[in-house]
């Protein structure tokens, strides 16, 4: 690996990571007395919901640079872009307020207002907007797994090798086993576009989705339900397409993990985590396969 590639792959993984740790970091406490999370901090509580404010910010920020509409005007491409941006914004949005609240504010009366802290975080409304939070992000994140999943566009200066392979064959009938090879990953990218993206592809991403937001208190429908579609569909675009479905497979699992607070949310930031840098390397790999190094 080269060291541009491994710095390009730290800089994509850094603020799911950082976050990672917030979460984990993030104090746990009994009863129903939100001062006593306070205190539980140490001191930290504000400062650490400023960070996970901040931090949700740039990850944001980074998930919107990371899906490109294609040129084809009117496609489905374009439209899931489109889409996944406006998730991303009102995520943006609403995690932000909700942090505001439960977080930050919360801290800054604890000291002074200790009834008024208790009455802001145990608000039905602050529990409305953090189910809300958590369902909208649930859906930029697949949303994101889906325009990852969307055909890519050819490379403008293929290599030798993959215009050997561009023999007009439907991408349909291409062997999984050229997502394998990085010779063909011009071709490969096509394969995946055709394999796992389509209606289907959405289909089975709003049923995961739907499962995840049924899994509230309020529905009631065990968190396995999602997490288990969720494998079954990551599991089944990476036996058809290899490595180049990577990326899209940990981001749709990335969707089912719960956020905030604790172990499952620092896990799916992970996941996260992982599947930035394992897009980062398939991109990088598809510009060194589109434009190698000239000879002398």
């Amino acid at each position: 690996m080269t060291s541009s590639r491994a710095v390009a792959i730290g800089v994509e993984a850094s603020v799911p990571l950082a976050l990672a740790v917030l979460e984990l970091v993030h104090p746990t406490w009994s009863g129903a007395n939100i001062a006593a999370g306070v205190a539980a901090s140490g001191g930290t509580w504000v400062p650490l919901h400023v960070g996970l404010l901040l931090g949700y910010l740039v990850l944001t920020w980074r998930l919107w640079l990371s899906v490109t509409p294609p040129a084809t005007p009117g496609s489905q491409g374009q439209t899931l872009c489109g889409a996944a941006r406006v998730a991303l914004v009102v995520f943006a949005a609403l995690n932000s307020i909700f942090l505001a609240f439960d977080g930050i504010a919360v801290g800054l009366l604890t000291t002074s207002e200790p009834a008024a802290a208790d009455t802001l975080w145990s608000a039905p409304a602050v529990s409305l907007l953090a189910n809300a939070t958590g369902a909208i992000w649930s859906a930029a994140v697949l949303l994101v797994a889906a325009v990852w999943s969307s055909p890519a566009a050819p490379p403008s200066s293929p290599s030798p090798g993959a215009a050997a392979n561009d023999t007009g064959t439907p991408a349909r009938v291409l062997s999984p086993s050229v997502g394998r090879s990085g010779a063909a990953d011009g071709e490969s990218r096509r394969f995946l576009g055709a394999a796992v993206s389509g209606w289907p592809l959405l289909v089975g991403l709003a049923l995961i989705w739907l499962t995840f937001v049924a899994s509230t208190p309020a529905i009631g429908l065990a968190p396995l339900v999602s997490r288990l579609a969720a494998t079954i569909m990551a599991a089944s675009l990476v036996y058809r397409s290899g490595a180049p479905a990577l990326p899209t497979a940990l981001a749709i699992m990335a969707a089912v993990l719960r956020q905030h607070v604790g172990p499952e949310a620092a896990l799916g930031l992970l996941v996260v985590a992982g599947a930035l840098a394992t897009r980062t390397v398939k991109r990088r790999s598809n510009l060194e396969v589109a434009s190698p190094p000239s000879a002398g």
